[in-house]
């Protein structure tokens, strides 16, 4: 009988698709000129102009980056709108895709500001009681996060 791929199995062909995925040289447009954020700035604005829709721009930012790969998407510290917890989010993310595609680490990215005091998960925003799965989803997150006091998988980057 075949072993079902796990979501580590899962995971890994994800990542290696989009490490392996033709990269485009000539530069990003940026949000006013192609509508995806090429900057952490330019996703602040576009998160302002879907009233607050994080997600969605969020998204749109990553295929971005996946699709040009250039340090200049992690030139700009995180939005001052966003909390705490998300700027340490994002802080973790440029330094893990930084290293994670042979690009510089934002200075930035080291500042007090994006480590937070105590530990975050992203979940409990739903207004779910995390404390239970908490020991499960620090397993699951990476050194770039956990450093930050933050719980969030590497595989909530993965955007295909």
């Amino acid at each position: 009988m075949k072993r079902r791929p796990t979501r580590a199995d899962i995971d890994a062909i994800a990542w290696h698709t989009i490490k392996t995925a033709h990269v485009f040289t000539n530069g990003p447009s940026g949000y006013t000129e192609c509508g995806r954020p090429a900057n952490y700035a330019e996703l602040g604005q576009m998160i302002a102009d879907l009233d607050g829709d994080f997600e969605h721009a969020w998204s749109e930012f990553l295929h971005e980056f996946f699709r040009y790969r250039t340090a200049g998407f992690f030139s700009e510290p995180p939005p001052k709108m966003l909390s705490p917890g998300w700027r340490a989010i994002l802080a973790g993310s440029a330094e893990f895709l930084s290293k994670e595609f042979s690009l510089p680490v934002p200075g930035w990215s080291e500042e007090p500001e994006y480590f937070l005091p105590e530990i975050w998960d992203p979940v409990s925003d739903l207004g779910l009681d995390v404390k239970e799965f908490e020991e499960v989803r620090k397993a699951q997150s990476h050194e770039c996060f956990l450093r930050r006091n933050v719980l969030f998988g590497t595989r909530n980057l993965i955007t295909l």
